[in-house]
């Protein structure tokens, strides 16, 4: 049973006549009497009693109208959550970020568009740079911070954000203690121990890794930068 049925059920229990009823609900009389006509086959009842000046609800119309006027009730109420839920889901961008993507006011940044832009919502997928790609590549994500990344190719847009540098911990009595900046070149005689990949992305170890071996060949000095 259409649900247009049912509301031009109630327009004509409501008026009581069927050009009327077709005028106010912009139909063909004839088209109206059909729909009537169907949903009666359909609950094998009269719905109306019809005389030469007007229409009126049969028994089993009676019983039918407090019905008819709950379900369009009810699905009025379902197409306006479905129409909500929609807006919502519009309205909700998947970001992927790095684990330390704190460190790099991004969740400051997030937060001050949210304030800006009411009705956004965002859902956070924290991965490694790597698999931000992915995830960029197979739609999972609308947009990625991540670290940079050469393998980009003209399907994506990189906008550098932040800059960050690599810095060398060493004890006060280190020579290097009393030096603000470091070359690779200064350290290719000291032993190094770097952190591991769940503190720097494989791009940026990676890097750091190429430079320390080619810092024995190298007469120039080199600094070692990476950005979001």
């Amino acid at each position: 049973m259409k649900i247009e049925y049912i509301i031009e059920f109630i327009k004509v229990a409501e008026t009581g006549n069927y050009l009327t009823a077709s005028d106010q609900l912009y139909i063909a009389q004839s088209s109206l009497s059909k729909h009537i006509q169907t949903m009666e086959n359909e609950l094998n009842v009269h719905l109306f009693m019809r005389t030469t000046r007007k229409v009126e609800l049969s028994d089993y119309g009676k019983i039918f109208l407090p019905f008819a006027k709950n379900i369009v009730s009810e699905y009025q109420k379902l197409e306006e959550a479905l129409s909500e839920k929609k807006n919502n889901e519009s309205n909700i961008f998947n970001l992927g970020v790095i684990p330390s993507m704190d460190g790099y006011d991004i969740s400051d940044a997030i937060r001050e568009f949210q304030n800006n832009k009411d009705g956004y919502q965002f859902k956070i997928i924290e991965d490694d740079s790597l698999y931000l790609l992915d995830y960029l590549t197979t739609g999972k994500c609308s947009l990625a911070f991540s670290y940079n990344m050469k393998e980009l190719d003209d399907r994506y847009i990189k906008i550098p954000v932040s800059s960050d540098y690599l810095c060398i911990v060493v004890s006060k009595t280190n020579p290097f203690s009393k030096v603000k900046k470091i070359s690779i070149n200064q350290l290719s005689n000291q032993t190094i121990m770097i952190l591991g990949s769940y503190c720097l992305e494989p791009p940026f170890t990676e890097r750091f890794r190429k430079s320390w071996n080619q810092s024995h060949n190298s007469i120039h000095q080199q600094e070692i930068s990476f950005e979001l």
